[in-house]
């Protein structure tokens, strides 16, 4: 079993918490332009990145993933 970004799930979590996407990209230090091809999926965050993410949504990092067999 792996472990894979899932653009899906961020959408997700950053509409429950209320967040637009310049929200997001403000709260992270990143772009608009960035958080935008996250959700796209053309784009996945570095590790930094996805620390910044989960501290701004208020959710464990691993909520950033889906499992695959």
């Amino acid at each position: 079993m792996s472990l894979r970004f899932s653009p899906p799930d961020l959408i997700r979590l950053r509409t429950d918490a209320g967040k637009s996407r310049d929200d997001l990209a403000r709260a992270t230090g990143r772009t608009w332009w960035a958080v935008q091809t996250w959700e796209l999926g053309s784009a996945v965050p570095g590790g930094d990145s996805l620390a910044a993410i989960a501290d701004a949504l208020g959710c464990p990092i691993d909520d950033l993933f889906t499992k695959e067999d």
